[in-house]
C-alpha cells in the first residue's frame, strides 16, 4: 500500500501477532475495541498495554487529519 492508502496497525509478542482489521480514519472505536481482544489474546503486561496505547493514541491522532477520499472507506 502507498502513501494514499490507510494505514493498519498490528500488535507483535513473542512470535505472535495481532493485525487489527477496523482502521482509525474511518472506524476509531474499533481500533480500541480490537485492542481489548488483542490484551487478552497476546496476553500483555500493564506496561505494554499503556505503551501500545500510547502509540494507538498517536495513530488515531494522525489518521484522524489524514484524506483519503470517500472511495477508498
Amino acid at each position: 500500500m502507498g502513501p494514499h492508502f490507510p494505514r493498519q496497525i498490528f500488535v507483535y509478542k513473542r512470535e505472535k501477532i495481532f493485525i487489527f482489521n477496523s482502521r482509525g480514519d474511518y472506524n476509531p472505536e474499533g481500533v480500541i475495541m480490537e485492542f481489548c481482544s488483542c490484551i487478552k489474546k497476546l496476553n500483555l503486561t500493564h506496561k505494554e498495554i499503556v505503551d501500545y496505547l500510547n502509540v494507538i493514541c498517536l495513530y488515531l491522532q494522525e489518521e484522524e487529519e489524514a484524506d483519503y477520499g470517500d472511495t477508498i472507506k
